[in-house]
């Protein structure tokens, strides 16, 4: 990963650090880390579920159950991934219409990894800063290559779609509040 830092003041006096360079590979190596290997080493990051069959997978001879709380992004793939992989999944969304005002930034390279569809982003951003609260400002951007971009999204769209994405796969989405966990003994 390559990072320059430099740090600048601004109109007010206050310090504000700058970062730019900021990109990650997205690839591994079977067996060692990424940054110990040579690049020609290096393999593309392959995410999916192993072994997918619609009977779900018994430990112990019990049926295998999970529920998902939470539809936002993690939720709605790990329920795709569950259900895929035959376990009986619930996936479990206080609000399922909602609008979250945080951001949907996905550099092209998720977009591919999670297939999602491109005309789910609305504007393919080249350049952005952002600043922190604490006036860290991260320029991105600037190590993007010529047809390279970050693709923005509204989450409620992209929530949505994952969430239906879990359902096709066969979780069942539930609408509801998760307040407590009640096990049987034993």
């Amino acid at each position: 990963m390559a990072s320059l830092s430099s740090t600048t003041s601004t109109a007010a006096g206050d310090s504000l650090r700058s970062f730019s360079g900021l990109r990650r590979e997205t690839s591994i190596l079977r067996g060692i880390a990424a940054a110990d290997a040579p690049a020609s080493q290096l393999r593309r990051r392959q995410l999916g579920v192993v072994r997918a069959s619609r009977t779900s997978p018994r430990l112990n001879g019990r049926k295998l159950r999970v529920a998902v709380v939470g539809g936002g992004p993690a939720g709605g793939s790990a329920a795709e991934a569950l259900a895929k992989g035959g376990v009986e999944t619930m996936l479990i969304e206080r609000k399922l219409d909602n609008c979250k005002p945080c951001g949907g930034a996905i550099p092209l390279c998720m977009v591919e990894e999670f297939g999602l569809p491109l005309d789910l982003i609305d504007r393919r951003v080249t350049k952005m800063k952002m600043i922190s609260p604490s006036n860290v400002a991260v320029d991105i951007g600037r190590t993007l290559g010529p047809h390279e971009y970050i693709g923005m999204v509204r989450r409620e769209v992209l929530d949505a779609y994952l969430r239906g994405r879990a359902a096709e796969a066969g979780a069942s989405v539930i609408n509801g509040l998760f307040l407590r966990l009640e096990q049987p003994e034993g």
